[in-house]
């Protein structure tokens, strides 16, 4: 596989997003689109790593601590970005805490344009997942990409359980 962030930033339903931070990490490769998981139900879920997350934090809109609480975590499990959706709406404002913590990270953090009630998650993740499939039925060569997005989990996370849930996902 070879999407990167850099190519997401490209799509249409992308249009007027602007990296705030992060910047340094637009090169990685991604292999799924999700909703970010908040800190509540972080540690149910089984995560593979190498998803761009998208997320309004509207669970904790005004709870920076929290929020880069998040940022840390999906950073640690591999995630590659996250899109956040309704700044100015429902997020007041991205503190530049956030921005600093992206940065430090090389962990692309991505608004969409502010103050906009008509972007969809929907629109973003349809075209993400085409983007996506079109590159996998073009790839030639399945193990390579495999392992590739193996090497982005974190340690503990690669396991043959995990290969066989990527090649079933293939």
């Amino acid at each position: 596989m070879s999407i990167t962030v850099a190519d997401v930033m490209k799509l249409p339903s992308m249009r007027g997003a602007k990296v705030l931070g992060g910047a340094d990490g637009l090169a990685r490769v991604l292999s799924s689109i999700s909703n970010a998981i908040q800190s509540e139900l972080f540690d149910r879920v089984e995560f593979l790593g190498n998803e761009l997350a998208i997320t309004g934090f509207m669970n904790n809109p005004d709870d920076v601590e929290l929020q880069c609480t998040n940022i840390r975590r999906m950073a640690s499990i591999g995630e590659v970005g996250v899109i956040l959706f309704y700044v100015g709406i429902v997020m007041k404002k991205v503190d530049r805490q956030l921005i600093d913590l992206a940065n430090a990270l090389n962990f692309p953090l991505i608004c969409m344009p502010v103050g906009q009630m008509n972007q969809r998650y929907s629109e973003v993740i349809c075209e993400v997942m085409e983007l996506i499939y079109r590159d996998q039925m073009a790839g030639a060569n399945l193990v390579s990409e495999l392992l590739e997005q193996a090497a982005g989990l974190a340690p503990h996370q690669r396991t043959v359980d995990s290969m066989l849930r990527m090649l079933a996902d293939r």
